[in-house]
């Protein structure tokens, strides 16, 4: 599943991150299994998140500019048949199921 992979790769990048272990950023998109645009794409998003990335040119590696820590999780719960009763009109509330927990800690 592609959601379950985009999660892995997220704790990947967060225990590179912390560790100072990154390389510059071709090898780190290379570690994760991605293009080095795409890379950026998602440092730009996690810092959206005010995530503090930051990069130091000397030791080559992205690190955190503050303690912080970052865990990606999904976990999913079927729905009980009164939580169906909302689905409407075509939009379906939940996706069929509800997420209990979608966390960047």
């Amino acid at each position: 599943m592609k959601l379950t992979s985009q999660i892995d790769r997220i704790n990947k990048l967060n225990k590179l991150i912390g560790n100072e272990k990154t390389g510059n950023p071709r090898e780190l998109a290379n570690r994760l299994g991605i293009c080095e645009s795409r890379l950026y794409c998602i440092l730009d998003e996690l810092k959206l998140l005010n995530i503090p990335i930051a990069y130091c040119r000397k030791r080559e590696s992205y690190y955190y500019s503050k303690p912080f820590k970052m865990e990606a999780s999904l976990h999913l719960i079927d729905l009980t048949n009164e939580e169906t009763k909302t689905i409407n009109g075509g939009f379906i509330n939940y996706f069929f199921c509800r997420v209990v927990k979608t966390s960047f800690v």
